[in-house]
Order: C-alpha cells, then structure tokens, then sequence
C-alpha cells in the first residue's frame, strides 16, 4: 500500500461486496495495471438502483463500484477482475462507473463526478498505477475495438459541465497528496470551481506551523522560497523521487524510500512550492544541480547555512601544518587539515 497513514481522506469509500470474489478471475501479473472510468448510459436510474441492478445481473457485466453525489461505493473486491471494458481491460483494470441520473442537479452531477476522480485516485495510490494507464471507457473502445465500442464517459462529463481533461488533473491533484501524506480535502471540488486545472486551496496555516516545528538557529521562524538553499533534518525518515527525464517525456516514474545517510547533510536547492506540506528539491552537487528532483517534508528541511572557511597557511611539509594548527587550537580556534 502506498497511501501513507497520516493521509486524510476527503470521501468515505463504503465497501458492500455484492458481488462473489473472484468470479471473474484473476488479474494478468497478479493485481491491477490500469484504472477504467465509466459512466452508466442510463439517466432513468439513482445509483441506488443501479448497484441493485448490477448486484443482481453480474454474470452479464459489474465493475468494481459505483459512485454519486454524496457516496462510493465498492461492490466487488478491487484485488479481483471486474467484467466491464472488454477482456484486455477485464484482465488489468480497476473500474468505477458513475450513475447520470436525469434527477441530480448540475452540480450534484459534478460533485459524483469529483467522488469518481477520488477513488480513482485512490486506485491508482494505492496498487502504484502509474498515472498514464488511466483510461476511459473510450480510450478502450479506441485500443481495442475488437473487445468493446462504448464512448463514455466523455458526453456524459461535457453534458454534466466538465471535461476529460478537468478529471484527469483533479485525479492527478488527490493523488499527489494521497501518496505525500497530505490532506486531500484541500483539493477544490469539480462542482466548486471553473476551469480544467485543478485547484489546491492554500495551505499556509499549516506551512506556518510546521516550520515553528524547525526553526533556524536563532530560533525564528524563516519560511522557504523557490532558490533557498535547504538540508534534510536527522528526523527526515522518507521521500519521493521524481526522474526528469521521464517527466519531459510526459510521464512520472515515483519511488518512494528511506532516505540515505549521506543525503542529510547534501546540499538541495528549493524548485517548487506545491501547497500541500511538502516541498520539491534538487540536488546540487559541487554546485551543480542534479537532475534528480525529489519531494519531502518541510518540518523534515531546514534552511542552508554555507559556511565561510578562512587558510591560515599552506605546506609542503606535514609537521609544519600540524605545528601551525596546535598553535590555532591554543588561541580556541576549531581547526583541521586538509590535504590538497
């Protein structure tokens, strides 16, 4: 499981399995690969009644929940295939539909359509999907025609008053905060805002009181900005790690570990605020910034002060170093050696 947990979830997800374990099989590889997002085609049926319709005909179709505008709920064990997008899909996918009951208001239809963004989210967290196998039904039909034609939910989300585009972002805004430990119901509903990009509402309160958790050597508190120069604390214990490489080509490898001895006292380099308690560093090694990129705490950070070193003297021979350094340490200077 890859949600930490101090993570709070901004939905409930009721688990009322329905439907028999493993009926429909086994994943290929063992548990899921990819995510499917559904849309029920049926504006004459609560969500209510389609879970009760699909309890009682599963041997037909089921995916693995239903969700609308004020509950999710899990019908069938997410550790087991589901039959809803065709056996390509079947064999990989987790898969959620959402009801387009003609009774809800528009926002009540954005607000269900949120919920699904949330448990995708959640999904992909959870089993370490990555982000690009996140599909729509249509984005099957359009891989493999051979196993299914539907195009939802892609009418149904414009209808509604939002888009693909809109809900993969909102996915990919819940599960950034899934996987950091974060609060996710800072992330701003589909139903509450305008716009395809998703909003994180501001988070300085806490930002404020995790740095009176560290403060700097004069005992205030100093709060970062893009370019401070800041090291890992001792109590820093994990973090997640970002690859450039792949995020210029459109995609994010994540790893999440211990962090390693020597990386607490290296020196990093302050590249994103996001928001949301933890902040994004790179590198910098012998001046240069790495193109490793990684996130971790703030109350885990603190401030870089470089120290100013000042050569008193330099030698070919070792005993007048060492003459010159005892006469140093008398007068209660902290001195060493180094060897060039």
């Amino acid at each position: 499981m890859a949600i930490p947990k101090k993570t709070i979830f901004k939905y409930d997800i009721s688990q009322k399995y329905t439907i028999p374990t493993g009926v429909a099989g086994r994943y290929i590889g063992g548990k899921p690969t990819w995510t499917v997002t559904h849309s029920s085609g049926n504006p004459n049926a609560s969500v209510d009644s389609e879970i009760n319709y699909m309890t009682n005909n599963y041997k037909r179709a089921f995916t693995h929940a239903w969700v609308g505008h004020n509950k999710i709920v899990e019908i069938a064990n997410t550790d087991y295939p589901c039959w809803g997008a065709g056996p390509t899909a079947n064999a990989r996918a987790v898969q959620i539909e959402v009801t387009e009951d003609k009774n809800l208001t528009n926002k009540q239809k954005l607000q269900a359509i949120d919920r699904q963004a949330f448990y995708i989210a959640v999904q992909h967290a959870y089993y370490e999907i990555p982000l690009s196998r996140m599909y729509s039904h249509a984005d099957i039909s359009a891989m493999y025609p051979n196993d299914t034609n539907h195009t939802d939910p892609i009418a149904y989300f414009k209808k509604a008053g939002t888009t693909w585009t809109e809900y993969k972002n909102q996915v990919h805004a819940y599960y950034g905060l899934l996987v950091s430990g974060g609060d996710t119901r800072r992330v701003v509903s589909i139903a509450d805002k305008k716009g395809d990009k998703a909003v994180i509402k501001s988070a300085e309160k806490e930002v404020q009181k995790n740095h009176s958790k560290n403060p700097d050597k004069d005992g205030k508190t100093k709060l970062f900005k893009v370019g401070d120069k800041v090291k890992l604390t001792d109590k820093a214990s994990h973090w997640y790690k970002w690859y450039d490489k792949l995020v210029r080509q459109g995609g994010t490898r994540q790893m999440n570990g211990k962090i390693a001895d020597h990386l607490k006292n290296a020196e990093f380099k302050v590249t994103y605020l996001n928001g949301n308690g933890t902040l994004e560093l790179a590198e910098v090694v012998d001046g240069k910034q790495r193109l490793q990129r990684y996130v971790a705490y703030e109350w885990d950070i603190k401030h870089y002060d470089p120290l100013y070193k000042v050569q008193t003297g330099a030698y070919s021979k070792k005993e007048n170093a060492e003459r010159n350094a005892d006469e140093l340490k008398k007068d209660g200077y902290d001195t060493y050696i180094v060897k060039d």
